[in-house]
């Protein structure tokens, strides 16, 4: 091997491993940092709150935060990050915009389609809502190791995002989410003939944002008037994509649109166009699909050379139009939710009658019952896996199922040789049922899953003097099992990040009981906004097993509280904080600010932190990140140390 390879392997590994620590592979879950192995000292000058800090900040004694808008206040009193009743987490957050509150705000819930940390793509909508009265906005059932975007719109101001939503990390599950006035651009709209157009579409997609479905990056849009003059308001800085369309004729593009633009006026000359129009029916019965997404991708030579991609939904009747096209050969394929992807096929632009077959997913139909009692699970969720010891708890693998018989019907479910099919309920063992084998169109029935109690996990949460800690969460995590796959070592941190996770709040006396438990290895840890965790138990159980648990003792900790500057010496509220432990780089922190510009950190354990911000008014600092400018604070046991950076 030449030493010009083994260069290039090492840069390779290098570059991962940076890859990996910028996005948080190294990382532990934002409210229950790493093992860190450094102990709370004592509370040394607990008693002065203005003993000094090597950054000239000053401790204060722990309470909780002042700051209105602050994640650890706020979203308590919201419900951030508390469990949902049909299972999962609630996600709570603010709209707010430089002159306040935003009520009336669309808030729409979507899947994140990337897999690692940093890389962010706009997926599925799940759910939308509207900011209320006071801009808060509440989705339900988040579960751990399912990635989500929130997307915000308003008429009056600029697209609000939130990424890196995950019920794992519990500091992502409140968002303040900053909407602007934004920018606006004009132009006019002719045709060759030199007429105007009346009644064309102007869109503008935003390119700095991905999107499975390119729909999902447009930001704003408007007709033309009848002398052909357009204008779109309220848009964000960043390269665009404007798009003029209209029935009948070719649609006109620019691909790469500056905003703010160097020009006065954008204006478009279209041409006359074809549509390709059909219907989309199921595979073997030729019943019209509604609701389902049809593909055009226009094959190279269409457009200037560029291979394009347009998408439409069908109608309740399964008839589709796509119109905007230039002539030549097109690939069009379809898809539903209870159906899968049709094979493709190649017609003209300007095609009519075509019909696309998209066969017929699988269903599943049963009934999930109390073991022994046989009465009726009347709350439960199902997810599928190809493998019991790995359940992906995406959106589109889970369905969650409430009422009074215990029954269940799963469409939609993918052909696979062997399917398991996974039930989680409150106060019930989670129950695996399978294999089961799927093909094309199955209609699998009368399937019946009876749940048992499970086993449980007893304990006590104390404090260094043994007394009980009220209000402490013990969160337990199942660890999955390796498999000796080499693809669970690569895929392991987002497989871990799906575990089973089941959780108790301790009494007045510390004390905790976990029930419903599964079979398996266990982990528990016990977290507190004013208290540092300090280690893990893990525990084996077998099948309804009661283990009482060893005492864990907490130690008190300290806590950063601060706010951050903008250039123009306004509060920024774009920034992020990185806090990391100078005794062990392992044990690391990090936080957004809020509508003040404010943020804080509580149950840090009393130690040497090294304190920097990555990213100011919206912009990361990759110098600061790979450890360029920071300042060295002392936390101490049982004080808020509070700084301005």
């Amino acid at each position: 091997m030449s030493s010009r390879m083994v260069l290039a392997g090492l840069g390779i590994l290098a570059l991962i491993g940076v890859g990996a620590w910028l996005g948080g592979v190294f990382e532990a879950p934002e409210d229950s940092p790493a093992e860190s192995g450094t102990k709370a000292v004592g509370e040394t000058g607990s008693g002065d709150t203005d003993t000094p800090t090597p950054n000239g900040g000053s401790p204060r004694a722990l309470e909780p935060s002042r700051y209105t808008e602050t994640p650890n206040t706020e979203a308590e009193a919201s419900g951030a990050g508390e469990p949902s009743t049909g299972g999962g987490y609630r996600l709570t957050g603010r709209v707010v915009s430089g002159n306040g509150i935003v009520p009336g705000a669309t808030v729409d819930l979507m899947q994140d389609n990337a897999n690692m940390d940093g890389v962010h793509q706009l997926g599925k909508l799940h759910e939308s809502t509207e900011s209320d009265e006071k801009g808060m906005f509440l989705f339900e059932g988040l579960e751990p190791g399912e990635r989500m975007i929130v997307r915000v719109t308003h008429d009056e101001y600029t697209m609000g995002k939130a990424f890196g939503i995950d019920a794992a990390r519990a500091s992502t599950l409140f968002q303040i989410i900053r909407v602007r006035a934004g920018h606006s651009i004009r132009g006019r709209v002719t045709h060759k003939d030199g007429r105007a157009l009346e009644g064309v579409k102007v869109a503008a997609y935003d390119m700095q944002f991905q999107a499975y479905e390119p729909e999902d990056q447009l930001e704003r849009s408007a007709l033309t008037s009848t002398d052909g003059t357009w204008e779109l308001k309220g848009l964000s800085k960043g390269i665009k994509r404007l798009v003029a369309s209209k029935s009948g004729l070719a649609s006109s593009i620019r691909s790469a649109f500056k905003v703010p633009a160097d020009t006065d006026s954008i204006d478009f000359v279209m041409n006359d166009g074809f549509a390709i129009e059909g219907m989309v029916v199921e595979k073997g019965t030729g019943v019209s699909v509604g609701g389902a997404r049809v593909i055009v991708r226009l094959l190279t030579g269409n457009s200037r050379g560029q291979p394009r991609i347009e998408s439409v939904i069908a109608d309740p009747e399964g008839k589709f139009l796509v119109y905007g096209l230039v002539s030549g050969n097109c690939e069009v394929s379809a898809r539903g939710d209870a159906h899968l992807v049709s094979q493709r096929q190649v017609v003209q632009a300007g095609a009519t009658g075509v019909v696309i077959e998209v066969p017929p997913a699988a269903r599943l139909a049963g009934q999930v019952l109390a073991e022994g009692t046989r009465e009726p699970v009347k709350e439960f969720t199902l997810l599928l896996t190809a493998n019991p010891e790995v359940v992906i708890s995406s959106r589109s693998h889970r369905l969650k199922v409430k009422n009074d018989e215990g029954r269940f019907e799963f469409a939609g479910v993918q052909t696979m040789p062997k399917l398991f099919v996974v039930v989680r309920a409150p106060g019930y063992a989670e129950t695996v049922h399978g294999p089961l084998v799927v093909n094309e169109g199955d209609r699998i029935e009368n399937i019946t899953i009876a749940m048992g109690r499970g086993s449980s996990i007893s304990g006590r949460v104390t404090d260094e003097a043994g007394a009980g800690i009220k209000g402490v969460r013990v969160p337990a995590v199942r660890k999955m099992a390796a498999t000796g796959d080499p693809m669970f070592m690569l895929l392991g941190p987002m497989m871990e990040a799906h575990a089973l996770r089941m959780h108790a709040t301790t009494k007045e006396d510390g004390s905790y009981k976990i029930i419903g438990l599964r079979d398996g290895n266990w982990s528990l840890t016990a977290t507190h906004r004013l208290y540092a965790t300090e280690r893990r138990i893990t525990l084996t159980l077998g099948a309804n097993d009661d283990r009482t648990a060893e005492p864990i003792t907490l130690a008190k900790a300290g806590g950063i509280r601060g706010s951050i500057k903008a250039k123009d010496g306004t509060p920024d509220t774009r920034a992020q904080v990185r806090v990391v432990s100078i005794s062990n780089p392992l044990t690391k922190w990090t936080r957004s600010t809020d509508g003040k510009g404010s943020f804080e950190i509580l149950g840090v354990p009393a130690g040497d932190y090294r304190i920097s911000v990555i990213q100011r008014e919206g912009v990361v600092s990759f110098a600061d990140l790979l450890g360029g400018v920071s300042t060295v604070s002392t936390v101490l046991a049982g004080q808020v140390l509070e700084i301005k950076l």
